[in-house]
């Protein structure tokens, strides 16, 4: 945590930098903060869901309820991934 006299300095800089070289700051957003983005994210999740479904036709032919629902569950959380990431700003 930054102490307050140091959060002042700090947004001191921010703002000096916005005056100086507005181009620069907005590349950087309202925040100040570049979010950092997974390369490997979005091939996992397709990967993710592309088992998952064949785990869920392996589950029903073998008439597994325990890995079909395994298997939803992991495509639902790949599919909540890579809706997060779609509207993330």
């Amino acid at each position: 945590m930054l102490s307050e006299a140091e959060q002042r300095r700090l947004s001191a800089i921010e703002a000096q930098l916005r005056d100086e070289d507005p181009a620069f700051a907005q590349r950087f957003g309202g925040s100040g903060q570049r979010r950092h983005q997974s390369k490997w994210r979005g091939p996992a999740t397709l990967l993710a869901t592309m088992v998952s479904a064949a785990g869920v036709v392996t589950g029903l032919m073998a008439q597994s309820v325990g890995l079909v629902i395994v298997c939803l569950i992991v495509i639902a959380v790949a599919a909540g991934m890579w809706i997060s990431d779609r509207y993330r700003t």
